[in-house]
């Protein structure tokens, strides 16, 4: 048997040595290399040894402080993992990532996202849940690509009107933060599919809602919500209707007697 370059077949070792040094083995590959020739690397140094070489960096759960700025250098990235680390901040220098389709900076200890990030505008999808947040960048406008975006388990107040050029958005959540209104903007995420504003401090869901005629989940429970707009009707693919720990009282006829939608 022979592995990554060293045979085993003539070694006089007992079994359990033998099994110990191939879970070495195997451990530090995994950890410490590239996977295979798929582009993919968890850990920095050896990535920036083979900048282009770098499609996927997985550097999650690796208890990381501070970004290296160096990480500009891997410009064939299209996917970056920095979650559950300890991040207070991400190095402007991010913006040289143009190839960049997929970000995680989740369940780190973020209180702001750098304004640079407007210049990876091929991004898709971006999860900065988890965090300490309190507001969002407004240049957020220009990820025009983003299709699935997380902001859950910040300290948000607002959403900033600009996401209305988001227009590919089919999957938004701003669930568990200090929200008091949803922006009429909203209109225009025409997209959008699954919406999760669950555990804020929402009042008033605005009649704007209606152009989202594609939304099949709408999540508004654990707010302080009185009434239901009745223009909801006009979500015709709508099948899932999330209301309960609000004080609404009464659910209007249009919306109740939608066929195929589940209320709860």
């Amino acid at each position: 048997m022979s592995i990554f370059g060293i045979s085993f077949e003539h070694c006089y070792i007992k079994n359990g040595m033998r099994n110990l040094l191939l879970l070495v083995v195997f451990t530090v590959f995994s950890v410490y290399g590239q996977d295979g020739n798929s582009g993919v690397f968890y850990n920095l140094d050896h990535a920036l040894a083979h900048p282009n070489d770098v499609i996927e960096l997985d550097l999650s759960n690796q208890s990381i402080s501070q970004l290296d700025w160096r990480i500009r250098k891997l410009v064939n990235l299209e996917k970056l993992d920095l979650s559950e680390n300890h991040l207070r901040e991400i190095p402007w220098e991010i913006r040289y990532l143009k190839n960049l389709k997929e970000l995680d900076l989740s369940k780190n200890k973020l209180r702001e996202i750098p304004w640079e990030i407007r210049y990876l505008d091929g991004l898709e999808e971006l999860d900065v849940s988890h965090n300490e947040l309190k507001k969002l960048p407004w240049q957020i406008q220009y990820l025009r690509q983003l299709k699935v975006f997380d902001a859950s388990h910040n300290d948000l107040t607002q959403i900033p009107w600009e996401i209305r050029y988001l227009k590919l958005l089919y999957e938004l959540d701003f669930s568990h933060n200090y929200l008091t209104e949803i922006p009429w903007q909203i209109r225009y995420l025409s997209s959008l599919k699954e919406l999760d504003l669950s555990d804020n401090q929402i009042t008033k869901i605005p009649w704007e809602i209606r152009y989202l005629e594609g939304l099949r989940k709408l999540d508004v429970s654990d707010n302080r919500i009185s009434e239901l707009p009745w223009q909801l009707k006009y979500c015709k693919n709508l099948r899932k209707l999330k209301i309960r720990g609000n004080s609404i009282e009464k659910i209007p006829y249009e919306i109740k007697s939608k066929p195929n939608l589940q209320i709860y």
